[in-house]
């Protein structure tokens, strides 16, 4: 089961990858349950590791905005150049984490499960209806803009994904959980 508690830190690679995967940053995010929405940027592809803290940077590799009862609350990724990343955890499956995958009507839906984060589901999810509508094609997360609703239990709750627009190497796509809007994902197209 994932740990509701953020981490703030990322300092490993997943399997052949030479970045931090943007689903991981999120998921080491202090992102928890008293926030209204949030709005997440990567400015950069964060090669060293890094940790979330309050506040902005300039050379920050990712920004976090939340938006709480209270009021809002910047966040910046920051890296440390000067240290490599030294550990490689095993990369995600994406094929085993959709589970019931089902493409119609340009609607891509799987139900959830509490093995994976959120954002590795959105991960999986993008890259699979992505290799059917845009084939050949790799597609990053660039921002997102999300609800309460990410941050609530999702195991059994259904995904479903929907294109919304399209600009030249952006794509954004909608995302919703059991039926409710729960966000936006921007995805921009990058050579590998």
């Amino acid at each position: 089961m994932q740990s509701q508690t953020p981490r703030l830190v990322v300092d490993s690679f997943r399997g052949s990858r030479n970045y931090l995967r943007a689903a991981d940053l999120l998921a080491a995010a202090p992102l928890d349950g008293d926030l209204v929405s949030f709005y997440f940027f990567a400015r950069s592809v964060a090669h060293h590791p890094g940790y979330w803290h309050p506040g902005g940077a300039e050379d920050a590799a990712a920004t976090l905005t939340i938006r709480r009862p209270e009021g809002a609350e910047e966040w910046a990724f920051t890296t440390d150049s000067n240290r490599p990343v030294m550990t490689r955890r095993p990369d995600i499956d994406e094929a085993r984490v959709l589970i019931n995958p089902k493409l119609r009507n340009d609607r891509l839906t799987a139900d959830l499960d509490d093995l994976h984060s959120l954002w590795d589901h959105l991960v999986a999810a993008a890259r699979y209806g992505g290799s059917t509508y845009f084939p050949g094609a790799r597609w990053y997360f660039a921002y997102v803009r999300g609800s309460r609703r990410c941050v609530e239990p999702v195991a059994g709750r259904e995904l479903a994904l929907t294109i919304g627009r399209q600009r030249m190497q952006f794509l954004e796509l909608n995302f919703s959980i059991a039926g409710a809007h729960a966000g936006v994902l921007g995805l921009i197209q990058r050579k590998d």
